[in-house]
């Protein structure tokens, strides 16, 4: 999936920078704050991991996820966009 694809669904922003600004962060704890679907969530994770915006670590028996330096950075610049959206 290509990255322009990928964010013209709003899911994914939030999820996005829901990684950035948690630190622990997994899947069902996306799921369950953001009020998403686990299935859709994990979807979105697998489009991150091709586009490489994430890392996965296995703790236990989860997978904590953390940004990429490009995932960052297009993390960043959602949350300025946000900003200057929400004037």
């Amino acid at each position: 999936m290509a990255l322009n694809n990928l964010f013209s669904f709003p899911k994914s922003f939030h999820v996005l920078l829901f990684i950035k600004n948690v630190d622990g962060c997994y899947a069902l704890k996306i799921s369950k704050r953001l009020n998403i679907t686990y299935c859709h969530i994990f979807s979105i994770i697998k489009s991150f991991e091709r586009l490489n915006l994430i890392n996965k670590k296995k703790v236990g028996r989860r997978y904590v996820l953390s940004l990429t330096k490009k995932g960052l950075e297009i993390a960043s610049l959602f949350e300025e966009l946000k900003k200057k959206l929400v004037v």
